[in-house]
């Protein structure tokens, strides 16, 4: 199974958790809807990305970082209505004889990860796709955009691409399971990319089972749709569907006494991952 494989290193980054608003906490590693937006970015040309996201493919996502830090910020309303809510005419920008931002602010504190290592593997049955996003990573004149995962000022540089075939665990050493302070997704049995081709169906929901991670809805792809606001307009929302995942780190547990699970592995020396890619298709 020939995938590609990305590495990037950045200075900062937040991966927001969703419905986390005054203190906006972070993922440690980018959910796949982040990375997913990364790859579109990287093809630039649109016939190219709807051919990319038309078809199911694999991808995993592992990532470190070195410290975590709190930044402190303002959120800020621009809005005249929402201007008018808090201070009850246009003009005004005093409350209790303090003057304030217009249309009101909101005091936000969030995680900043520091020093972020991020690897990502990508399985897509168009070879021609795969070769697209290689050859495109180091020519910025094609992007949509600069190079970004999270927040757009969280640059990332491109450190390494390359074209690799993973490896069935039991033919590599087991020095794969060890912890080299990675975290990543583990994807749901049943949200696997071909789990029964690479896999034991069996000894991955054991490994799903004993794995210590917290479980997510992580986004994948969405759609655009329109809902009512109810006085006859509507809003344009992002219409997610989710990857059923664990965010896990650590060694990778045996599945019974003696025995490690059948997965993946990156035969790269300096990294030996284990692999575990989610299947990203319209749901």
């Amino acid at each position: 199974m020939e995938c590609l494989r990305l590495q990037f290193k950045a200075p900062t980054a937040h991966y927001r958790v969703p419905f986390t608003y005054k203190v906006r906490q972070s993922y440690p590693i980018p959910p796949y809807s982040t990375v997913i937006g990364l790859l579109c970015n990287v093809l630039g040309i649109g016939e190219t990305i709807d051919a990319f996201l038309s078809q199911p493919f694999g991808l995993y996502i592992a990532g470190r970082f070195q410290s975590l830090t709190h930044e402190y910020t303002w959120l800020r309303n621009m809005k005249q209505e929402e201007h008018i809510k808090r201070f009850k005419d246009r003009s005004r920008r005093e409350i209790d004889q303090v003057p304030e931002h217009p249309g009101g602010q909101v005091p936000v504190t969030l995680d900043v990860l520091n020093e972020v290592e991020t690897v990502v593997y990508l399985i897509h049955p168009c070879r021609e796709i795969l070769m697209q996003i290689h050859d495109n990573l180091f020519y910025p004149e094609v992007w949509l955009s600069h190079l970004h995962l999270g927040r757009s000022e969280d640059w990332v540089v491109p450190e390494n691409i390359s074209v690799v075939t993973p490896l069935p665990s039991l033919e590599v050493e087991p020095i794969w399971t060890k912890d080299r302070g990675y975290y990543y997704w583990l994807p749901y049995p049943e949200d696997t990319w071909e789990l029964d081709k690479w896999g034991n169906r069996k000894e991955y929901e054991e490994l799903f089972r004993k794995a210590m991670g917290t479980p997510q809805l992580v986004t994948a792809l969405y759609r655009k749709v329109e809902e009512p606001k109810g006085n006859g307009e509507f809003w344009k929302i992002r219409n997610f569907n989710h990857i059923r995942a664990k965010i896990c780190s650590g060694q990778v547990p045996l599945v019974e006494f003696g025995s490690l699970p059948k997965v993946l592995v990156d035969p790269d020396p300096e990294l030996m991952l284990p692999i575990f890619p989610a299947c990203i298709l319209w749901r």
